[in-house]
């Protein structure tokens, strides 16, 4: 309250031990150097105040008493509550962009290093008080995968300690993804690296996070309470605000959680699962292991009627994204708990809040459906090209994993599933929210856009080389026709299927190589199968021969020939140029039928199968 004179006193809900009792610290502005004096039924209490900002203290009450402060003629009433007691969960993160403030590459290697650097302070706080011991959450999961790859054993060791004992806690989300452009199969892959890692040594994965994007689709809930995710925290950057426009904002917070942020609801999935949606002002209040505004915020929260005596507060090591993880709030939390009895500071966990919030959360709104996105859906069209073929590999990677399968069920082929690891990794990695170098122009820009599309192009390089081999195992363990070329057709979906077929007369070549053992004595490199990809001979390629199905029915085809590289087919030019010289580097093979596509109609292909087409010369015919 502010009368005459600018005197301005206020409780605060800051409570220290003073002797044997619990005093209250009540926040003075004073206009001038004076002897300040408070006085209710008979108690009277005197401090000097310097000019500005002081405290003073007065003994906690358990009903509201009023107190009459004076100072020279100024005089303020003040009534004094009973102070709730609270815990202040102190989170320390890293704000994850996969670029942003540097290459992806090079951004991937410093969060190497900062979580290297983090397992090291663990060290230094063994002997602190528990509320103190240093503490921190991974935003997301794939900087913590890049560690578990590249850094020194050791540590690796130590962090899956520090994950079990739920001392560091990752988050369940690969990145903080852009939901409308993941589907259904890329929300689930995006769970399953934690997940895969919780499963193998044993770690809870209990919460995620989504920050710095406006929005989120719906699916996101059903995913995350499928995979028994219980909290799900959200830092939405507030754009519309920015700059002074104070323009109408995307989502109404006030109106969901029925008090202004920080807050939460029960966000129920299209199937009627719930999870704790829990909100912030952005995703950190602080980087500064100090804590400087740790006080205004909670006299804040305290003027805004925040209802909960459990208070999370994200922070950050610097003002930067990507930042480091920093030693100082330990020593900054061990420090206030001995100064202060109330609010209580502790170095936390998102699990640590969550339990310890849960028993406050009776009376919580509940509400349904999604924040639609803004700016990173659209922004994702400015590489439309790898988007469309980063959106593809969703499905062709789901494909190319049960080819995979069939191969090791029909053929016994023990064939190795990283290439698809690759795949899923840098679909997730194209999918995230960051999508390039945050001044869009110059150098550097055109950089982190190259990186940026490189996600998308190796993981369909990837795919197709996984897709390619499975393939080709099955393919050589058919009958083959003893007088034409046999041509087999796969359907990796979950029903049968009839419908037109694309096939080139001359398949391109895949990543990779394999050495097997020649009868000569050298090593001769493969493609696939031991082999490597067929080129037709010409009867083929001039469409003079028949094509025949299984039951020896002939089938109805036309071959079309590209003769321009603008034709609107995938690697027109390439395909043209390729297809139109003789034999490939003066040897080898002449791959003309890379120019030619057999299209026909399949009909009846079986759910995870099969049909072989025999391609017989008329003359044979």
């Amino acid at each position: 309250m502010d009368i005459k004179g600018n005197l301005k006193i206020k409780p605060t809900c800051l409570l220290k031990k003073i002797g044997r009792e619990t005093w209250q610290c009540f926040s003075v502005d004073s206009p001038a150097a004076d002897i300040l004096t408070a006085d209710c039924a008979g108690i009277r209490q005197t401090w000097p105040v310097s000019q500005g900002q002081n405290d003073v203290f007065l003994p906690t009450t358990a009903v509201p008493r009023e107190w009459l402060f004076e100072s020279g003629e100024r005089r303020v009433p003040v009534t004094q509550q009973p102070v709730r007691r609270q815990c202040v969960h102190i989170i320390q993160s890293s704000h994850h962009d996969l670029g942003y403030t540097d290459l992806p590459s090079e951004v991937v290697r410093q969060h190497v290093k900062n979580l290297e650097y983090a397992v090291d302070c663990t060290g230094r706080t063994q002997d602190y008080p528990e509320e103190a011991k240093f503490r921190i959450v991974i935003e997301q999961f794939w900087s913590l995968a890049a560690f578990m790859q590249d850094a020194p054993p050791a540590k690796q060791a130590r962090m899956i300690e520090l994950l079990r004992q739920g001392q560091f806690e990752v988050n369940a989300l690969f990145g903080n993804m852009i939901t409308e452009i993941c589907g259904s199969t890329g929300l689930l892959a995006s769970l399953q690296p934690a997940f895969a890692l919780a499963g193998q040594y044993g770690i809870p994965v209990r919460c995620a996070e989504h920050n710095d994007i406006p929005g989120f689709s719906w699916g996101l809930a059903r995913a995350l309470c499928d995979a028994g995710v219980v909290m799900l925290s959200v830092g939405f950057p507030q754009y519309h605000c920015w700059g002074g426009m104070q323009l109408p904002p995307y989502w109404l917070e006030e109106d969901l959680l029925g008090h202004p942020v920080p807050g939460g609801f029960w966000w129920e999935s299209p199937d009627g699962k719930r999870l704790l949606l829990w909100t912030d002002h952005g995703y950190g209040y602080t980087s500064s292991g100090s804590l400087p505004t740790l006080r205004s915020d909670l006299e804040s929260f305290l003027d805004q009627g925040y209802p909960y005596t459990q208070i999370r507060y994200p922070v950050k090591g610097a003002s930067m994204d990507n930042a480091p993880y920093i030693f100082a709030y330990a020593d900054t939390v061990k420090q206030w708990n001995q100064e202060w009895e109330n609010p209580r500071l502790i170095l936390s966990t998102n699990s640590r809040f969550y339990q310890a919030i849960l028993p406050e959360l009776q009376e919580l709104p509940v509400h349904r459906g999604e924040v639609p996105g803004q700016d990173y859906p659209m922004g994702s069209l400015s590489l439309a090209h790898t988007t469309a073929q980063n959106t593809r590999s969703h499905d062709t990677l789901v494909q190319a994993e049960a080819l995979l399968a069939l191969a090791r069920g029909l053929a016994g082929v023990p064939l190795d599933r990283c290439l698809l690891d690759q795949a899923g990794q840098a679909i997730l990695c194209y999918d995230e929210h960051c999508f390039g170098f945050h001044f869009p122009c110059g150098p550097a820009a055109t950089a982190a856009k190259a990186e940026q599309e490189l996600f998308a192009l190796r993981a369909a390089g990837w795919i197709h080389a996984a897709a390619e081999k499975a393939k080709a195992e099955i393919a050589d363990r058919l009958p083959s026709a003893a007088d034409g070329q046999t041509l087999v057709i796969f359907n990796a979906s979950q029903t049968a299927a009839t419908g037109p077929v694309d096939a080139l007369l001359r398949e391109y070549d895949n990543l990779g190589q394999d050495l097997h053992p020649a009868t000569d004595g050298y090593l001769k490199p493969a493609q696939v199968a031991g082999r490597w990809h067929v080129s037709p001979q010409n009867v083929y390629l001039d469409g003079a021969f028949v094509l025949a199905d299984e039951a020896g029915l002939s089938i109805p085809f036309q071959i079309d020939e590209i003769t321009s590289a603008d034709e609107p087919e995938p690697y027109a030019g390439q395909r043209l140029g390729l297809g139109s010289g003789t034999r490939r580097y003066g040897f080898f093979e002449n791959p003309a039928g890379i120019r030619k596509t057999l299209r026909f109609m399949a009909a009846d292909v079986p759910a995870l199968g099969w049909k072989a087409y025999t391609l017989k010369p008329a003359a044979a015919g």
